[in-house]
Parts: structure tokens; sequence; C-alpha cells
């Protein structure tokens, strides 16, 4: 068999997962307001209740953010590293315009950029995948349970404020996703046995 089990099944295992790099956001600090000539801003990192990383940026002109960025890769060390991205602009539909990063790799436009030994990289450059591309159908299930409870309350009450009707279609969807769920676990035991 070549490849192994995976191979072929169009979803990407071993690439690098998105949700583990440190990015910056371009339209974040657009509607922020903080992406205006001469002004200089703070942004940081966290993982969970912890700072792992900050972020100097000035806008030294239109067309150009100087990053001064620190974090910690461990908890020994600490890096500092210099770096200027180049912006480009687009024109929106109804007037204004939509900021955007030039890949320093790819010349693409990206709204995020992706830190990696030192240097940025658009998602298309590094071939990034999202976490959710390699779950299986049970895990993609699980996923799905989760965001729909995550719209009610603690104890999956209606939250106040939400219609009724919302509420009964959330419901409804996740009493369909159960179904779901249980109809693939008795498939994989199925196989397995």
């Amino acid at each position: 068999m070549r490849g192994g089990a995976r191979w072929g099944a169009g979803r990407p295992g071993g690439k690098i997962k998105i949700e583990t790099l440190l990015h910056i956001d371009v339209h974040q600090w657009a509607v922020a307001g903080a992406l205006v000539p001469g002004t200089r801003f703070i942004s940081r990192w966290r993982r969970g209740d912890e700072d792992i990383g900050s972020i100097v940026a000035s806008m030294t002109n239109r067309d150009f953010l100087t990053l001064q960025i620190r974090f910690s890769p461990d908890a020994s060390t600490e890096q500092s590293i210099f770096r200027s991205l180049q912006l480009t602009y687009t024109p929106c539909h109804y007037g204004g315009q939509r900021v955007w990063f030039r890949c320093p790799h790819c010349s693409r436009r990206a709204a995020k950029l992706y830190l990696v030994r030192g240097q940025w990289y658009c998602r298309r450059s590094l071939n990034l995948a999202y976490a959710s591309q390699s779950m299986n159908a049970v895990d993609r299930i699980h996923h799905h349970i989760a965001k729909l409870q995550s719209r009610l309350d603690e104890d999956g009450e209606k939250p106040k404020g939400m219609h009724w009707r919302t509420y009964d279609h959330i419901i409804e969807r996740c009493n369909e996703a159960d179904n779901a769920l249980a109809a693939a676990c008795s498939l994989r035991w199925g196989r397995m046995f």
C-alpha cells in the first residue's frame, strides 16, 4: 500500500496547523484604527491566560509597517525580531479601501501572516492547513455539537434575548447531530469488530 492508511484521503494530516502558529491580522488592526501613518501601537499574543509575546508596530508611511517582535517560544528563552512589512490596498464596492499585507515570500495579498523561524509567511506560502481539515467524521460531529452548544447557556437553556424560534432550531440541529454521531460511532465500531 503506497503512502499508508491516509494516502489519497484528501485531508492534510501531516501539514502544519494554523492554530499552532503565532500570527498577525491586518484587518483587526485596521478596524481598531491603529493603521494611521505616524502612529505606534502595541499588540499582544496570549495563549490562555499567559502572555507569550508582544509586537510594537509603527506606521512609517501609508505603505509600510515596522514591527518589533518579542516572544518566548519556550519558557526559558526570549527572542526579539525587527521586520518591515509592505501594505497594499484594494477599493471597496461602496467606497473606502481595504488594507492587506503583501506576503514577503510570494507577494500575494494576505489578511494574516504567520511567524515561522523569525520570518513572516502567508498561509499559501507555508501550505498550512486548519486543524478541522484533518478531523475524522466523529471529531467533526463533536466539533459541530460543541459550536451549537456554545450558543446556549451553560445548562443548555435559552439565553436571554434569543428568540424561541432560534433556540428551537439549535436544539433540533443538536438532536440531528447526536443522531449522526450515534450512526458514525456504530459504523466505526462495526468496522472494528
